[in-house]
Order: C-alpha cells, then sequence, then structure tokens
C-alpha cells in the first residue's frame, strides 16, 4: 500500500482547553466510527462491520502519561483492493496535534489500474472546522475562501505569495467583467482543500496589481486559475511548476462554464492530495510521544527483570545458607546422640 494523502496540523491551546480539545476529538472521532458500523471482536481480531456488509479489520492505540497519544487505524476493502485511513492525535506541552494518513493499494497481484476515489474523511473535516487555531508549519489553516479587491492589495499579496515560510499551497482564482469561471468554484475548491490549502479570489485590480508585482510568466488574470505551491519565488523557480488554467483552455473543446468549473475543481482536488502525501515534514508528535512511552514501558520492564534476578539470587544465597545451617545442626545433633549414647 502507499500513501495517497496526508493531513496534519497542530495548534498551541492552553492546557486546560487541549485537555478538552483532546477529549473533544476522541468523541467526535468514537463518533465517526460508530456511524460507519459496529466493531466485533472475533478470531481475526477486531473488526469493523461497515454498514454496506464489508468487513474491515480495526486498530486503536494509547499512550497516556504526562504526554498523551492515540491513533485508531481502519483498513477496509474497496473493489480490487484495500483503503487504510489512519487518525493520530497527540498532546505534549503546548501542542495539540491531530493528523490522518489515507493510504491505498491493489491485492489482485497483477500490475493493473487502481485508482480509488481519494476523499477527505469526514471527521477531519469536522475536526478542522470546530477550531479556528489549527496550522501547518506556520500557515494557519482556513475553511473559506478571501476575497482581494484593488491593485495595492494585489501588490501586497505578491509579498505573502513569496513568503519563505509559507507551508500550504495557495489556489488564485481570478475574474474576467467581474465574474470568475463560475461564482461558486472558490467555496468548492476552499471546501474540498481545508487542511490543505488556502483559496483566494482576486477582482480584476488585485489581479493586475499581482501581475505587475511578479511579472506576466508568474500572474494569474482574467479569469484564470492558478496554483501557487510553497517556494514560489525562489531563486531558479520554474513558472511551470505552478499550474494555470486561463479561462480558454477551461472552455476549451466547448463546454459549458459549470462543466469547465468542475473539471479544475477536481483537477486541483486531485493535484494537492497527491502533493500533501509526499508531506512528511519530519517525524510527527504521535511518534515521539508513542515512542518515549514504549521506551519508558522498557526500562521499566528492564528494571523489573533486573530486580527479579538480584531477588532470585538472594533467595538463591538464603537457600544455600539455610541448607548450610541445616548440615551443621545435623552434624551437631549427631554428636550430642553419640554422646548421650556413650
Amino acid at each position: 500500500m502507499r500513501t495517497v494523502a496526508r493531513f496534519k496540523v497542530e495548534a498551541s491551546p492552553e492546557p486546560r482547553e487541549a485537555q478538552e480539545r483532546m477529549a473533544r476529538i476522541r468523541e467526535s472521532v468514537n463518533a465517526w466510527l460508530g456511524g460507519k458500523g459496529a466493531t466485533e471482536t472475533g478470531s481475526e481480531g477486531a473488526v469493523l462491520v461497515l454498514r454496506d456488509g464489508r468487513r474491515a479489520s480495526f486498530a486503536m492505540e494509547s499512550y497516556e502519561g504526562s504526554d498523551v497519544a492515540f491513533a485508531w487505524q481502519i483498513d477496509e476493502p474497496v473493489p480490487q483492493g484495500r483503503f487504510q485511513t489512519r487518525l493520530t492525535l497527540a498532546w505534549r506541552g503546548e501542542a495539540v496535534e491531530f493528523a490522518a494518513t489515507l493510504r491505498a493499494g491493489s491485492d489482485t497481484g497483477s500490475l493493473a489500474r487502481f485508482n480509488p476515489d481519494v476523499r477527505r474523511p469526514r471527521i477531519v473535516s469536522d475536526v478542522l472546522r470546530r477550531w479556528s487555531d489549527w496550522r501547518v508549519g506556520q500557515t494557519g489553516i482556513r475553511n473559506t475562501a478571501m476575497s482581494l479587491f484593488g491593485r495595492t492589495t494585489g501588490t501586497t499579496f505578491a509579498d505573502v505569495l513569496t513568503t519563505p515560510t509559507r507551508s500550504l499551497p495557495f489556489v488564485v482564482v481570478t475574474e474576467h467583467d467581474s465574474f470568475p469561471i463560475h461564482p461558486q468554484l472558490r467555496d468548492w475548491l476552499a471546501e474540498d482543500l481545508i487542511g490543505l490549502g488556502l483559496v483566494y479570489q482576486l477582482d480584476g485590480e488585485a489581479a493586475w496589481g499581482l501581475t505587475e508585482s511578479l511579472g506576466v510568466e508568474h500572474s494569474c488574470h482574467s479569469g484564470a486559475v492558478r496554483i501557487y505551491w510553497p517556494g514560489f519565488g525562489e531563486d531558479g523557480d520554474d513558472p511551470r511548476r505552478h499550474p494555470l488554467w486561463t479561462k480558454d483552455r477551461m472552455l476549451g473543446g466547448g463546454v459549458d462554464a459549470i462543466d469547465a468549473a468542475e473539471r479544475v475543481r477536481q483537477t486541483i482536488r486531485w493535484k494537492v492530495l497527491a502533493m500533501s502525501a509526499f508531506a512528511a515534514g519530519g517525524r510527527s508528535l504521535f511518534e515521539e510521544v508513542r515512542d518515549a512511552a514504549l521506551r519508558a514501558e522498557a526500562a521499566k520492564r528492564r528494571s523489573l527483570i533486573e530486580t527479579t534476578a538480584q531477588e532470585k539470587a538472594y533467595f538463591e544465597s538464603e537457600v544455600r545458607r539455610l541448607e548450610e545451617v541445616k548440615r551443621s545442626l545435623a552434624a551437631q545433633s549427631a554428636d550430642l546422640r553419640r554422646q548421650v549414647e556413650a
């Protein structure tokens, strides 16, 4: 199986709020699991019997101490393969992290086409919407599109695009004659990309301000749509790395605006989801808390083994001492018996 999408966000709430957030997320995950099906335990281990009758393997991990971490994993059958959803939640100090990793793979044993329809799990949407302080790296997330107006705003936005600490792709939707290619495109994209990207809609003046700052090759205007990946504007950055859909390109082939908007929406969703699979970002907080807990448990077991060995050595020594005392008493008893008999 290979990773097909990954979501990972973090926040820094106050300790009491962090504790409450952990509890609320766990409740939400359990409700989500209950909505998917019923859990059973049998010879094959824990199984989640899905509403449509499919049987998915299910596993949960928990590590609770001064730091806390939880994980839930579902591995369900899909046509020609399997689809795995793994959720993790961790809290340490001032950091709370929530993550979801989606993996898929064919189980046919043949080199055949396998394209599962990858979508963000509802539980991820629910958790990301519930709190507004989630961020990816240093970039805060948002589940609505932002509208930008005026040439000065477009110029300022160019500086935001080239910020080296930006962690998420920005999707820019522009207007032609005061209208984008579809009035709902920006909202569709914002919904699709929550936790994975930010969406902006620029009016004509803002788009030209952006163009004046970035140059034509890096621009987006006149009803076009573009993805600006993190790292945009670095030395040697190729403008072709940031996909651009002009209005003519989207409407090519005689499609209407609705079909064109849906096509570009799906394409952008697939591209961003696919790119998220490579956004490892180092070890997760869950992994750090889990590994620390496992090391502590291993150290505790080693200490117990060492204590047991020491106790064993002590008792063996005592047995030898008592046997020596027994032999000494037996010898003394034999001497006394001889003396009495004499």
